[in-house]
């Protein structure tokens, strides 16, 4: 499998220029597709919600559309999810969409022979060492979004090891930081705060409550360093959030194009240290 990845992907390294560099966003709707495909980005990635997945279904991708598409399996099924998800994922495979998003270890399971399909470990599988690269490998993953609770410790030493999946770094994402079938005794117009005195909010649907924050995690403008550390594969997920999915788009495109981060946002994890006890 090594063989296989060194020749399809070029090796990282460790150089401030863009050469072999690629963007890869993600939509939550059918409809975004157009504006997707007319964009920079190298890769385009759905959601497969069950809309999605029937909208598609009846639209044709030319071929060129379909090499840079990929399907992302959503993260949470119930038991009769399953009885949908098993035969959809066949048919679209039989016809012969490849590659594929994972964010459940269950989802290898509707896959067969690894050499159908490309696999991504999605970042709900929490990578971010050289163990995990390899284990998300050995199960078919080709590539693995890593974790955004990764640090810059761990990003600036990860390229050094052997690597086995190509790490895709995220750099623009407002996923929920929690997700519950059961609903949350707190009003949604209201933030709710940590001891750090950063802000939540909830929002809830028939299905699933789930929590934000109040802004989204942005690590455009640590593209230089990203890519002096040696990573050449990016994220920009615009599948998630509490605003409109395409309310920032063409203001993000351009802040990967120059580095540049808008307020307000987040680094998440990325430089943050332990909260420190109280001495009593």
């Amino acid at each position: 499998q090594q063989a296989h990845l060194t020749s399809v992907w070029p090796a990282a390294v460790r150089s401030t220029q863009r050469a072999n560099e690629n963007l890869i966003v993600k939509m939550a709707r059918a409809q975004d597709l157009p504006q997707a495909f007319q964009s920079p980005a190298e890769w385009v990635m759905l959601v497969a919600t069950k809309a999605n997945l029937e909208r598609l279904s009846r639209q044709k991708l030319i071929p060129a559309q379909k090499q840079r598409f990929i399907w992302s399996l959503p993260p949470i099924f119930s038991e009769k999810d399953l009885d949908y998800y098993r035969p959809a994922v066949l048919w679209y495979l039989e016809r012969g969409f490849r590659r594929w998003e994972v964010n459940n270890w269950g989802h290898l399971n509707f896959f067969g022979e690894p050499e159908r399909v490309d696999l991504i470990a999605g970042a709900r599988l929490n990578v971010r060492n050289p163990a995990a690269l390899a284990s998300v490998a050995e199960s078919g993953c080709n590539w693995a979004e890593l974790s955004l609770e990764i640090t810059r410790q761990e990003l600036a030493a990860l390229p050094h090891g052997l690597l086995g999946a190509v790490p895709i770094v995220t750099v623009y994402a407002w996923p929920a930081l929690f997700t519950s079938r059961l609903p949350v005794k707190l009003q949604e117009d209201r933030p709710f705060f940590t001891a750090r005195q950063d802000a939540y909010f909830v929002r809830a649907d028939k299905h699933l409550t789930r929590i934000y924050a109040d802004r989204p995690v942005s690590w455009l403008s640590q593209l230089p360093n990203l890519r002096a550390y040696g990573y050449r594969f990016f994220l920009m997920d615009m599948s998630e959030g509490p605003q409109p999915p395409m309310k920032d788009w063409e203001r993000l495109l351009s802040g990967f194009k120059h580095g540049r981060a808008d307020e307000p946002y987040s680094l998440f994890n990325l430089d943050r240290e332990p909260v420190k006890k109280k001495q009593r």
